[in-house]
């Protein structure tokens, strides 16, 4: 798959995207590696390391994850160059960056930019959202269904519910939850359809709804 550098809001999690691209693409098996800063920066020796790595290991398909790469030294950037030349053709690239700028236009140039995961988020949340997950969990599903955060006017505004119901959900997630981990797994893999244009917007929100509260 064509390398793609996928910028973020600062507050997002990569994890996120890394889960719905693996989910989309469930036919195909893809060991993950991911490639984080070392202290204030993503440098030469992390790159060159990893071409090590990913030589040594042989060619399993892989997903390979740079959080942050507006951190990479302008060195490790003209290194990755011959890695993505090198490996792009075997391995899927995810360059993750909240500042394109920053970016050398060389690399800019062999990727694919992709904002479609983007989500402009407030600092405290979507109490509008929170309020809905919290009554579908206490059973009311059938009122909330007819409230208009979950009346979708496009696909475009039911993949952008399912992106901040991920992200509501997600501390509680980590925390071990296990009725908030089904429904950021539920709202993935519509999520993924959505992208495909194989549901309609206002029944991909329905059966996100139903399915959170078969599980009450």
């Amino acid at each position: 798959m064509h390398p793609q550098i996928i910028q973020l809001t600062i507050h997002q999690d990569p994890q996120e995207v890394i889960d719905l691209i693996l989910t989309k693409h469930s036919n195909n098996q893809y060991n993950l590696m991911t490639v984080s800063p070392a202290g204030s920066s993503i440098t030469i020796d992390q790159i060159r390391e990893l071409r090590r790595e990913i030589q040594l290991m042989g060619s399993t398909n892989r997903v390979i994850a740079f959080y942050s790469f507006e951190k990479a030294t302008l060195e490790a950037q003209n290194a990755m160059l011959k890695v993505l030349e090198e490996l792009s053709t075997k391995h899927f690239f995810l360059l993750f960056t909240s500042n394109i700028d920053a970016l050398l236009p060389t690399v800019r140039s062999r990727c694919s930019l992709n904002r479609s995961y983007e989500v402009r988020e407030s600092v405290g949340g979507n109490p509008e959202i929170n309020d809905m997950i919290s009554a579908v969990r206490k059973g009311k599903a059938a009122e909330e269904m007819a409230k208009s955060c979950l009346q979708p006017g496009s696909l475009d505004d039911a993949r952008a519910l399912f992106k901040t119901i991920i992200h509501e959900l997600r501390p509680s997630a980590r925390l071990g939850d296990i009725w908030s981990q089904q429904s950021i797994k539920k709202a993935l893999e519509l999520l993924a359809l959505s992208e495909n244009n194989n549901l309609n917007a206002q029944l991909s929100v329905d059966l996100w709804v139903l399915d959170a509260k078969s599980r009450v």
